[in-house]
């Protein structure tokens, strides 16, 4: 996982969208926590500006299944599905300050072109109670968010499949279970008996 940190102690989760980034607890106490409307699109780039500048913003992000083109396998073209990660409360970002620090106006005259509004306004932002962030970033915690990628593929439980990548490439198996983040565990004959093997979801073929 990546992080940015600003001057005065700020830190933002950074990530290629192809990675994930597992949730952190946030440390929501003894902070002001505003909310602004940004463009749909620029959360986390805006989010890691003001982190560069002292803030503490926070983007809660889900996952769910998506194809991304297609892949090689055995001289055969097939789909590839990969988890990416998106913004929950998209277009907006979830500001956190120290006490005193003026929020509204300092942010407009800064970011007024990529900042469309703090709730309330410039001079009088109004703030979210921190057990609020606090109870968000549980859910997010707990994967909330997470579309259910099980739902999106064929797979299933006690389905043939065939191994299209690693060494096990070529192997025929039963499946025994859907994990979470597109993992499957799958019965291979090894060793004379079924041996319980784990795969990516992206290695796997129904026969």
């Amino acid at each position: 996982m990546k992080t940015r940190s600003g001057p005065n102690g700020g830190t933002f989760r950074a990530a290629d969208d192809d990675k994930l980034v597992e949730p952190t607890k946030l440390e929501v106490d003894g902070l002001r926590w505003a909310v602004a409307r940004v463009a749909p699109g620029t959360e986390r780039r805006v989010a890691r500006d003001l982190a560069g500048e002292g803030y503490r913003p926070y983007c809660p992000l889900g996952r769910k299944l998506s194809v991304q083109g297609r892949v090689i396998v055995n001289g055969a073209k097939r789909r590839r599905r990969i988890m990416r990660q998106f913004v929950v409360f998209s277009g907006y970002v979830f500001i956190g300050c120290t006490p005193g620090r003026e929020v509204g106006r300092e942010i407009y005259d800064r970011w007024g072109n990529r900042v469309g509004v703090v709730l309330g306004d410039a001079a009088k932002p109004t703030f979210i109670a921190p057990a609020i962030i606090a109870e968000i970033n549980k859910l997010e915690i707990a994967g909330r968010w997470w579309d259910n990628w099980a739902a999106q593929t064929r797979l299933r439980p006690g389905k043939e499949v065939l191994v299209t990548d690693g060494p096990f490439r070529d192997m025929r198996g039963i499946i025994e279970a859907l994990r979470a983040e597109m993992r499957v565990t799958v019965d291979l004959g090894l060793f004379g008996r079924a041996t319980p093997v784990m795969f990516d979801a992206g290695q796997l073929e129904l026969v």
